[in-house]
């Protein structure tokens, strides 16, 4: 049996001993509203320096799978070659995963501001 801390194990071998541990799984979702940085037509753009932490970025892979049918997010980031928080370091190669292989990896489109498509600005 795997404890998640020293305490819930002299918990459950001292005053919790005939409680079951960790048989059950509860789903839950958080509710919170997503205000994109810009639109354009179908897209929500969301510009981007940097994540400040890992939290961050899966807040919009949930934003991206819960967006209505018709809608598509979409990354601006000002450099596409950013360092994710908390990335390890490769073995092969020494590097860390960018922000721009972030979004690859979730099947999130992106740009930077040279390759942003033409018909978003005036």
């Amino acid at each position: 049996m795997r404890y998640d801390s020293k305490f819930e194990e002299d918990m459950h071998k001292g005053p919790l001993s005939a409680c079951a541990f960790h048989t059950e799984s509860i789903p839950y979702t958080v509710k919170s509203i997503y205000e994109p940085d810009f639109c354009h037509g179908k897209f929500l753009i969301e510009t981007k320096g940097r994540f400040r932490d890992r939290n961050e970025s899966k807040k919009y892979i949930w934003i991206a799978k819960a967006l209505p049918k018709g809608k598509e997010l979409v990354f601006v980031f000002m450099n596409h070659m950013t360092p994710m928080p908390g990335a390890k370091r490769r073995k092969r190669c020494g590097t860390k995963q960018t922000v721009g292989e972030w979004a690859t990896k979730n099947d999130i489109r992106w740009y930077t501001p040279r390759t942003v498509p033409k018909r978003w600005s005036k």
